[in-house]
């Protein structure tokens, strides 16, 4: 096949691309990156060009693009794309009708709801990790020290819109809110939030927009529980970081800085392709909580730390626990208190550790291969 890959700087083109290759597709590259993902007329003119330049069987992309939806369908083209980012967007399924589009994505809860909407052309697949590049990398003993902890996360902590969307609320919708955050904070593995809301409660918040004289933003449903959602992942985090440290030398990289004790040594990014590896060999365990709005699926931080034969200390994800076994493969926590509890057995009685990174990679590198996935992406 001769494909077109469209990439604006993320975390797996390269791994994808080379799997592709492999299997002896011929591929050219489009790089660009979006300061509008959905208004470019440089980018479409671009790649109309492209695609007048040269007839290709089909459009590959990381993340589903808009602009790369309509030039396909306007050409006849079909446009694949496979996002790590969860949930998506509400403005992009504007483009999701297109016949064109075959978009695949590693929640199946999120892919569930879409079907349900009827959008036929989106489809659940894992996610995958490239095990053979994470292999060949070797690091010093400068590096291997300068890495080196009890627990290691790297991510971010996230900042939520939440308490701007209810800055004009009334008292019982605030404490409505309230209630839902506190009910769903303790439960990992089924996420309600979103089915809870009543629209009489939208219907309220946007109402009180309106008396403010806020004409150009309504909410619905789907934001408000994403504001919760992000709220509640930035609490769990804050809360799992501050008392992992009580007890444990934890390391935080991350790109922002955060209101965190001392005891959390925050010590900036990591680079994707090397150093962010050389983190998850040197720490006991990798700290992975999923982004509470991920509501079945693996994400891509949690491949990356099995992919380099590392130990994964991950919530609770129904996905996960499809293929991974709890104390055998990864460590997976339940609640808070059981988190804290996991790590302070662990730590103590490190035996078991190089045991379950072990199998946590040969599991990976057997089910979550990229030569695996392609076999998926460009059957359509």
């Amino acid at each position: 096949m001769r494909i077109l890959m469209v990439d604006m700087g993320s975390y797996t083109f390269r791994d994808l691309k080379e799997a592709i290759l492999e299997e002896n597709h011929e591929v050219d590259e489009l790089y660009y990156f979006f300061k509008d993902r959905f208004k470019d007329e440089f980018f479409s003119e671009r790649i109309a060009l492209t695609l007048k330049r040269k007839a290709y069987d089909c459009i590959v992309s990381i993340n589903f693009l808009p602009l790369i939806a309509v030039a396909a369908h306007e050409f006849g083209i079909p446009y694949i794309s496979w996002s790590y980012d969860s949930p998506l967007a509400e403005q992009l399924t504007e483009y999701f009708h297109f016949d064109t589009n075959h978009i695949y994505l590693f929640d199946r809860v999120e892919v569930e709801k879409f079907n349900a909407s009827g959008f036929n052309n989106v489809y659940h697949l894992p996610l995958a990790v490239n095990t053979k590049r994470i292999s060949k990398l070797s690091f010093s003993k400068e590096t291997n020290q300068k890495y080196k902890a009890d627990i290691s996360f790297v991510g971010m902590i996230y900042d939520s819109s939440l308490d701007t969307l209810l800055y004009c609320a009334d008292d019982y919708t605030k404490g409505f809110v309230e209630a839902l955050f506190q009910a769903q904070f303790k439960i990992y593995g089924c996420n309600f939030i979103e089915k809870a809301i009543p629209d009489s409660l939208i219907e309220s918040l946007n109402g009180s927009y309106l008396k403010l004289g806020t004409t150009k933003f309504k909410l619905n449903k789907r934001g408000l529980a994403y504001a919760i959602n992000t709220q509640i992942t930035h609490v769990e985090r804050t809360i799992l970081l501050e008392s992992l440290s009580e007890n444990h030398t934890v390391n935080l990289y991350s790109t922002q800085q955060y209101d965190l004790p001392p005891a959390v040594n925050q010590s900036g990014p990591v680079k994707y392709y090397t150093d962010m590896y050389a983190v998850f060999k040197n720490s006991k365990l990798n700290l992975c909580p999923t982004l509470k709005s991920i509501e079945s699926g693996i994400p891509l931080r949690a491949l990356d730390i099995l992919g380099s034969a590392s130990v994964l200390f991950s919530n609770y994800q129904p996905e996960l626990a499809e293929y991974f076994v709890d104390g055998e493969d990864v460590i997976m926590y339940e609640s808070l208190e059981d988190a804290v509890d996991k790590a302070n057995y662990y730590i103590e009685n490190p035996k078991t550790l190089d045991s379950i990174a072990i199998s946590g990679f040969n599991i990976v590198q057997k089910f979550f291969s990229y030569s695996d996935r392609i076999n998926t992406l460009l059957v359509y």
